[in-house]
């Protein structure tokens, strides 16, 4: 169900103008949700090592686990491993967010949104 919410979602934003949408990874399991977005924006690949994402969500207890009978470093590093193709094949820009904080990221994205004169 929230996959199917999350590519309803991605149809309707799509179209609209000068938004930032901040999309679960998720979202490239479903190449219609790339096709969607990709009409009307440019894509960020926010990249994160395993370390990295581990530090940053391991106290999520909301978080559903996506594989069973394995670690969460595990799990993380499969997952990962699987989109990582579809990650690259969609984005139009990466950043590499291990040494960054948000405030850097943000940052990495004005410039680059100003450099290819997105905004």
């Amino acid at each position: 169900k929230f996959r199917d919410m999350e590519s309803q979602v991605a149809r309707e934003l799509a179209g609209r103008d000068h938004l930032i949408i901040d999309t679960g990874g998720g979202v490239i399991e479903r190449p219609e949700n790339i096709e969607a977005l990709k009409t009307n924006a440019r894509i960020f690949w926010l990249k994160a090592s395993v370390d990295a994402i581990v530090s940053r969500i391991h106290q999520d207890t909301q978080r559903p686990a996506l594989t069973a009978g394995k670690t969460f470093t595990e799990e993380v590093a499969e997952v990962l491993e699987q989109r990582t193709p579809k990650y690259k094949s969609a984005a139009h820009h990466e950043i590499d967010t291990d040494p960054l904080t948000p405030e850097q990221v943000a940052e990495n994205i004005i410039q680059m949104c100003n450099q290819f004169k997105i905004i």
